[in-house]
């Protein structure tokens, strides 16, 4: 069964681009992999076993669990064939690797529409996938 791989952060356009592959996944007996990248930062790290909080590590993990969870339940209750993972690693390397070690058809993921100088300066997530997949990449804005 080919495999849509959809990377979900807390943005609304990653919501959105969740329902449309969720669309294409029933109209086409697909499966879904939803994909939770959580990249450690370095002020964090270096931070940790300093404090008496919950390591940086297992707080990710966990933070990407919960972010996960409701949508695969719902998809689920709805009949579809769903997988996950949680990766920490930087998020446009990560979505290859995944969409790579998976076999998937397709990435459908959101994109925050910054414009053309954040992108320059910043970078952008979606630009990076969208510029190094293995696959083809579908931007819901």
């Amino acid at each position: 069964m080919a495999t849509l791989l959809v990377p979900l952060d807390d943005s609304p356009s990653s919501l959105r681009a969740l329902a449309h592959a969720e669309a294409l996944a029933v109209r086409n007996t697909l499966h879904l992999r939803l994909l939770s990248a959580q990249q450690p930062s370095l002020y964090a790290s270096l931070l940790e076993g300093v404090t008496h909080s919950v390591p940086m590590v297992q707080s990710l993990r966990e933070h990407g669990e919960e972010l996960l969870a409701p949508h695969l339940a719902r998809l689920r209750a709805a009949g579809l064939v769903v997988s996950h993972a949680v990766v920490l690693d930087k998020p446009a390397q990560a979505i290859c690797e995944e969409a790579r070690h998976h076999g998937c058809v397709r990435i459908i993921m959101g994109t925050r529409g910054n414009d053309s100088v954040a992108r320059v300066v910043f970078g952008s997530v979606a630009y990076q996938v969208a510029a190094q997949s293995p696959v083809p990449v579908t931007l819901i804005k």
